[in-house]
């Protein structure tokens, strides 16, 4: 059973035009983003947290204490634990967990909304190989801003690339996961991106990909990756007719 995550929080949201608060305390449906976070994984049996911190930090530890929803919470700053002379990516970040974590984990990113989703049977479906949770969508401009993916009739997963200008199919990418500790020796092997310079989490996942079976899960539901000031309002409206219609 899986009780532990990991959530990266260090983001400024720049993007979003309001640089008074870390992005994941970016206000939705009356709490922070992040809070709804911690509510997926509160359903999901996670009792204990990660929390990769950075930018105005102090907001998130005052907000959210050590325990939140009942979930202990630990706080790592990747400002302070990261040394790079480059600008870090999210495998560069996760990568601050080795040695911390020694068990399988879920890991989320912060800045991101999911409404309606199945975490929860994501969750229990760990055979001891990695997954990604993935979402079958309409619209090819939503999955230009994550990653798209080939899989064959079960869900393994073959092949990823980070934000490509054409999708392989109706699969968006999500950035929730499953890894193991494993997954640090696979940060480790994981090259520079081309396109951004920085070692991806999506380059990450390629490489467990190529070194054995890494499966992908539909979580269904609706999600909303907070970036600009037009996605804020559109998880509103997702919260307000998903709950409507309940």
């Amino acid at each position: 059973m899986i009780t532990k995550a990991v959530i990266l929080a260090g983001g400024k949201g720049t993007r979003l035009a309001n640089p008074d608060i870390p992005k994941s305390m970016v206000m939705l449906n009356g709490k922070p983003v992040l809070a709804n976070i911690f509510s997926i994984l509160k359903k999901s049996g996670i009792t204990e947290v990660f929390l990769i911190v950075n930018y105005l930090k102090d907001q998130i530890v005052d907000y959210f204490g050590n325990e939140y929803l009942g979930i202990k919470i630990n706080y790592l700053d990747d400002g302070q634990l990261l040394k790079l002379d480059r600008k870090p990516g999210i495998a560069d970040v996760l990568g601050i967990m080795d040695q911390r974590i020694n068990e399988p984990f879920v890991m989320m990113l912060g800045d991101e909304v999911y409404i309606g989703t199945d975490h929860e049977s994501l969750i229990k479906s760990f055979d001891g190989n990695p997954i990604i949770g993935v979402m079958h969508v309409s619209d090819p401009d939503l999955i230009k801003k994550n990653y798209t993916l080939s899989v064959d009739d079960y869900f393994n997963v073959f092949d990823l690339e980070e934000k490509p200008e054409a999708p392989w199919n109706d699969l968006l990418g999500c950035g929730t996961y499953i890894f193991t500790p494993d997954v640090f020796t696979h940060i480790r092997n994981t090259p520079l991106s081309p396109k951004t310079a920085r070692k991806e989490i999506t380059d990450t996942l390629k490489v467990i990909a190529s070194n054995g079976v890494l499966r992908a899960f539909d979580l269904r539901g609706h999600y909303v990756n907070i970036n600009y000031p037009d996605d804020i309002f559109n998880a509103e409206e997702l919260f307000r007719k998903v709950f409507k219609s309940v």
